[in-house]
């Protein structure tokens, strides 16, 4: 099981001061005024159009089978990128020869490394991980290869083996320039997200796939759809291909045997159909070029960033545990694998307020954890918007590098949506910020939060997630669907006064049918004229269209108090900052 299967499991938790009205009292106290800090979703239609796509047709470990896309590739007059194993080229059957990848070439087809002995380079230390990557980046140009591009076996990085690939020649390896590029496997592939990765790439040196590579289940029309749903969008398409059987009635080449019919194979018959119908794709404004030719290209920078809107995160800064279980209330402690880790709630040196996480893997064999927000399908879930983006971010410390997982939730349940690249260790109080891809379609929650992939330590605070609100007007001003209950006047009951507490009662309606809001009750005093009482913060949560919240304020009763009266009143603000009494 990996990250991207796995579904966290919500709970219950705990509100502070906040209860379920089922019953009214009959006396209060107290005049009071209160403001309703209330965050509006204002939705814009996500709008698909026509765009370049550039699809790059990849090749892994340098199979011989991988000779048999040469003729396919020449045939309809495109090129691929071979990612090359340099110790393994010649020394094996099941591996082409170096003249073989000469062959490659001279047809213009891209060869870029893969490292000399193809380990998971997370695993080593700095000085064996440079010496596989750069050295083989070394062999290769030694040979007459540009190799400018690289992929990491078995798609494995982190932010340090990043720094290795983009400075070969810095570490003092005799290479004419550095990668430009890097190639890992994966994180694209969730139901309904885009499939092809953006340009320019988030990350040159973790660029994205839709996926491992085709296997021997993918068929002709998989490999048609997956064209198709790219350039609804736009982007850069790359597909890993690995094994490529030889031609029917043909001989077949050293590997066949072992290697066509395997998991990660593709017919012969296959990629030539696919490779004819993908170069008859330009009126689709679709291009097959290798990737070492789009990184050469030019792409306008995108636009600024449109202000996002109001942070969608219930008790951001994790200062609320009702249950005093060491999780702050709104999120949930998951993840899954074989590793032993611990948790605790800490009250000193936090990036704001009182109280940060903190969350250690001892030892791990496999999987992650993390804190993410909730999952529970409670009041304290951030609502979804099919189509749009949105913008997180966390406060960190760690001794090890991180990264931000997002999930969905829709009828079929919570799904694994994606993950930023990592962000590497930090001393001191970092913020890492992520924009998501597009929402799914049929999404009505999403979850995000910042996870550890190995053993290390993580202080974490302060989460913020928001609607990018990319190509559309966020600031309608349109007053919020909100009804506040229960807001005349009050007069305390002699039982008011014996009982040294006021509680007063009040509800708070979305009388909306398609917009959901973010309730906090922030600010709670009451006074006389003389005695002023203010009551801690209340979290109401998101309420959905036609969705309803009885709430309790309660208060101490200061000595010597009589004669009060109660009464309510509330402001909301939409991300515009608009504001509307109620």
């Amino acid at each position: 099981m990996d990250r991207q299967q796995e579904t966290a499991t919500g709970r219950k938790l705990m509100r502070l001061l906040t209860d379920m009205v089922t019953e009214r009292g009959s006396g209060f106290k107290y005049r009071l005024f209160f403001s309703i800090a209330v965050s509006v979703f204002l939705f814009s239609a996500h709008t698909a159009f026509a765009a370049q796509t550039y699809v790059s047709l990849t090749f892994d470990d340098g199979r011989a089978s991988q000779v048999n896309a040469g003729p396919i590739l020449e045939a309809y007059g495109v090129q691929g990128t071979f990612y090359i194993i340099s110790g393994d080229l010649g020394s094996d059957p099941y591996y082409m020869s170096l003249d073989q990848a000469y062959g490659l070439a001279a047809a213009g087809n891209e060869i870029g490394g893969h490292t000399r002995t193809h380990p998971d380079l997370t695993q080593l230390p700095e000085s064996a991980a440079a010496e596989d990557i750069c050295g083989d980046q070394q062999q290769l140009q030694s040979w007459g290869f540009p190799a400018v591009s690289f992929a990491y076996p078995f798609g494995a990085t982190n932010p340090a083996v990043e720094a290795i690939v983009s400075s070969c020649k810095e570490r003092g390896y005799s290479v004419s320039a550095d990668y430009s590029s890097a190639r890992i496997v994966g994180g694209l592939q969730c139901p309904g997200c885009d499939v092809a990765e953006s340009l320019p790439p988030q990350d040159a040196f973790s660029i994205r796939t839709a996926g491992d590579g085709p296997k021997n289940s993918t068929t002709l029309d998989d490999l048609k759809s997956m064209v198709i749903q790219a350039e609804a969008t736009g982007g850069w398409l790359v597909i890993p291909f690995h094994s490529v059987c030889s031609a029917p009635g043909t001989a077949p080449v050293p590997g066949d045997a072992s290697d066509c019919g395997g998991l990660y194979s593709t017919s012969y018959d296959d990629l030539d159909q696919f490779v004819q119908w993908l170069s008859g794709r330009s009126g689709s404004g679709t291009t097959i070029k290798t990737v070492g030719e789009v990184m050469q290209m030019s792409f306008p920078p995108p636009p600024p960033p449109v202000p996002a809107g109001p942070n969608l995160v219930l008790n951001p800064s994790l200062e609320l545990d009702a249950n005093v279980d060491d999780i702050p209330d709104g999120f949930l402690l998951s993840g899954y694998g074989a590793n032993i880790y611990s948790y605790s709630r800490v009250n000193s040196g936090a990036h704001s307020g009182t109280y940060a996480e903190r969350l250690t893997i001892a030892s791990l064999s496999s999987g992650d954890r993390k804190l993410i927000t909730t999952q529970d399908l409670s009041s304290w879930n951030i609502f979804a918007v099919p189509g749009e983006s949105y913008e997180t971010s966390v406060w960190y410390r760690s001794d090890v590098p991180i990264l931000l997982i997002a999930f969905y939730h829709d009828a079929g349940g919570w799904h694994y949506w994606s993950e930023s690249p990592q962000a590497a260790a930090s001393g001191s109080w970092t913020e890492l910020n992520w924009r998501t891809p597009p929402m799914p379609a049929g999404a009505d929650y999403w979850s995000f939060g910042p996870a550890l992939l190995q053993a290390g330590t993580m202080t974490i605070d302060d989460f913020s997630a928001a609607m990018a609100n990319d190509g559309g007007n966020a600031c309608e001003n349109a007053r919020p669907a909100l009804s506040l209950s229960n807001t005349s006047v009050y007069w305390a009951s002699f039982t008011d006064y014996q009982s040294n507490e006021l509680s007063v009662d009040f509800d708070m309606t979305n009388t909306g049918s398609t917009t959901s809001y973010n309730v906090q009750v922030e600010d709670l005093p009451a006074t006389n004229g003389v005695i002023c009482v203010t009551s801690p913060p209340l979290l109401l949560g998101h309420i959905p269209p036609g969705g309803l919240r009885s709430f309790t304020v309660r208060y101490s009763i200061p000595p010597g108090a009589n004669s009060f009266r109660a009464s309510v009143s509330a402001s909301a603000e939409d991300g515009c900052a608009a504001s509307y009494r109620y």
